[in-house]
């Protein structure tokens, strides 16, 4: 029994092709879908920094990013030291944060903004010191929440 789904999974969004993963079973696309019990991984021994690119279906305000690093038994993989960047539908940067997550936690990364985002920068530069890298969840928060 893992943890229950969380309702309201954030502002929709894409992963861009490129970030690793460990396997089929821990795809990029198990960051937003808005069930905590599956994650992703990175494949074991990540290199730092792990990037990933976020896209937005259309220029949106965010007010905050949300980490979930509920990963049982691989608590220890779970990202701690992260860095956002906004990015524009212009391609210029709009603001962002940093900030160092809790093991088995959900966290809350604030973010300073400038105006819409079209795309998210999510650098990540160390986990707790396990083997691989994960999210349970990623969500990127509107404005307000």
């Amino acid at each position: 029994p893992g943890l229950p789904p969380v309702a309201g999974a954030g502002l929709p969004y894409t992963v861009a092709p490129g970030l690793p993963e460990w396997s089929a079973s821990y795809r990029a696309t198990n960051l937003n879908d808005g069930n905590a019990n599956t994650q992703w991984y990175t494949p074991m021994s990540p290199t730092y920094p792990v990037q990933m690119t976020l896209l937005l279906a259309q220029p949106t305000l965010i007010g905050g990013v949300s980490f979930d690093t509920h990963l049982g038994s691989y608590a220890t993989s779970g990202a701690r030291d992260v860095m956002i960047e906004l990015i524009g539908p212009t391609g210029a940067p709009a603001g962002g944060g940093a900030g160092a997550l809790a093991q088995e936690s959900i966290s809350n990364v604030p973010i300073t903004s400038n105006g819409p985002v079209s795309s998210v920068r999510v650098t990540i530069n160390a986990n707790h010191g396990g083997s691989y890298l994960g999210i349970s969840e990623l969500r990127l928060l509107p404005v307000g929440m």
